[in-house]
């Protein structure tokens, strides 16, 4: 208090806070109290932020005659409201660039971000440096007009022994507010430092516990750039890190979703989706070439599919619902009438079932067997026919046996009789008819496959002739030779 008194109080006061001192002592000789702000210098010469309170002194005669006051240290009151009104320009500003990228999914806003700090901030020389996860090192992106930039970061292109490297695996921002400041540790420094750029800030971009790369702002002095704007880039890195990973995903997924549609598309058979409320869902294109239905017209008529299977069939698709309810998964066969009115056969199996409230929702395969069923149904008539051959041959075989007899018999009966013995006739006829049953049964074994082919030149119309009679008892009446 002693080094204060007999100084001036304008001593201890610069600029501003001088004339505004001077004008509130006026005020004061005017009779009025005053209460204002003040930065004060201190004994080391720092400033403080004073609140001052006055009051005039006055005479019995009612003239002024000094100031009596109080002065208080506001020093931190002020810091917090800096604080706060920092925090909130940031918080207006991170407001306008989150509307400024909101929807950037098919391509992440970089060259925006690096506008944005341009216009808010005042920094052209700003890049962002992804990594380059192919071909190793970084990516360096920078605004059209400042490509040159490229040419400054090329070594982290080249290589990872840089400080962005140590940034990208460390994790904390990094401010480097003297690149001449001691021994260069960076071979890129130097670089920087000639180009005029003397100071530098680098902020990770992480996102999903993943890091992407780095923001970078250069500036062309020394602690040329500001705490509050460090702070400002170190809350806007994490939103364009956000970005850069949504990017990612989306194309990521539009790979995926691509894949899956060649795959659907370019399968043989029906891929397609169908809810017990609401009807088909998807269909793939192969349902037009299989039953002449578009996708679009099975979606203009959503239960058209049900609709158009067998009513034989439709009972045994029925209960799949039940089994979709219980989350069972399924495999049926059936007949639908396709869009020229035939009927064809379906394998159909699910693959996917989801339940949404009362709601089933498939997922499945549709596999077109009707060839398959044509094909099981020849090789059934097939085996039947072979059956019929083998009873045949078999009953062909045994009845060449009592005809072999009969015919003995007939030959020793007819050398026994007189030569002109009336049953001589009949024995002829016996032999004649026995003759016949032994052509026919030599004809049904060589249908049946049970007797060696005798291999001889025939008169080739007698023969068709005589197969005539066993043809038409084998294909019926209503089928004109």
């Amino acid at each position: 208090a002693e080094e204060l008194i007999g100084r001036k109080v304008t001593d201890f006061l610069d600029g501003q806070s001088k004339e505004r001192w001077l004008s509130m002592r006026e005020a004061r000789r005017r009779g009025e109290s005053t209460r204002y702000e003040l930065q004060v210098r201190s004994k080391d010469g720092s400033l403080v932020d004073c609140m001052v309170s006055g009051a005039p002194i006055v005479t019995t005669e009612g003239c002024y005659a000094g100031s009596i006051g109080t002065l208080a240290d506001i020093t931190e009151q002020k810091k917090a409201s800096r604080t706060l009104e920092q925090r909130n320009k940031i918080l207006q500003a991170l407001v306008e660039y989150d509307d400024l990228t909101s929807g950037a999914i098919t391509s992440p806003p970089i060259e925006t971000t690096l506008r944005f700090i341009r216009t808010q901030l005042g920094y052209s020389e700003c890049t962002v440096a992804t990594l380059d996860h192919q071909g190793g090192g970084f990516v360096i992106h920078t605004l059209p007009d400042c490509k040159w930039l490229r040419g400054l970061y090329d070594q982290f292109i080249r290589s990872r022994a840089t400080v962005l490297s140590e940034v990208v695996r460390d994790h904390p921002p990094r401010y480097r507010p003297d690149l001449t400041a001691g021994t260069t540790k960076y071979s890129g420094d130097q670089r920087l430092v000639q180009a005029g750029f003397f100071s530098e800030y680098l902020v990770p971009l992480w996102a999903e516990d993943r890091c992407l790369g780095a923001l970078c702002v250069i500036a062309k002095d020394t602690n040329g750039i500001r705490e509050e704007d460090r702070l400002f880039l170190s809350h806007l890195a994490p939103r364009l890190a956000q970005a850069l990973h949504n990017s990612e995903l989306f194309f990521s997924l539009q790979e995926s979703e691509e894949k899956y549609r060649r795959l659907v598309e370019g399968a043989p058979d029906i891929v397609y989706s169908y809810s017990d409320k609401q009807g088909g869902q998807y269909y793939s294109p192969k349902v037009q070439s299989i039953l002449g239905y578009s996708a679009a017209y099975l979606y203009e008529h959503p239960f058209l599919w049900n609709e158009s299977i067998h009513p034989e069939d439709s009972a045994g698709v029925g209960d799949i619902i039940g089994k979709l309810k219980r989350g069972e998964s399924f495999e049926v066969e059936y007949r639908i009438r396709d869009a020229s009115g035939n009927w064809r056969w379906l394998r159909d199996r699910s693959v996917g079932i989801s339940l949404m409230n009362d709601e089933a929702i498939v997922s499945g395969i549709a596999t077109d067997i009707t060839e398959h069923r044509k094909l099981e149904m020849d090789l059934v008539q097939s085996q039947k026919m072979e059956a019929v051959g083998q009873l045949a041959g078999g009953i062909a075989h045994d009845f060449n046996n009592i005809l072999a007899v009969i015919l003995g018999r007939a030959e020793l009966l007819g050398g026994s009789l007189p030569v002109n013995s009336h049953a001589r006739e009949d024995v002829e006829q016996i032999l004649s008819a026995a003759g016949r049953g032994a052509a026919l049964t030599r004809k049904i074994l060589a249908f049946g496959r049970k007797q060696v082919m005798d291999l001889k030149v025939v008169e080739l119309n007698s023969v068709v002739r005589d197969m005539q009679k066993m043809v038409l008892h084998l294909i019926g009446e209503d089928v004109e030779i």
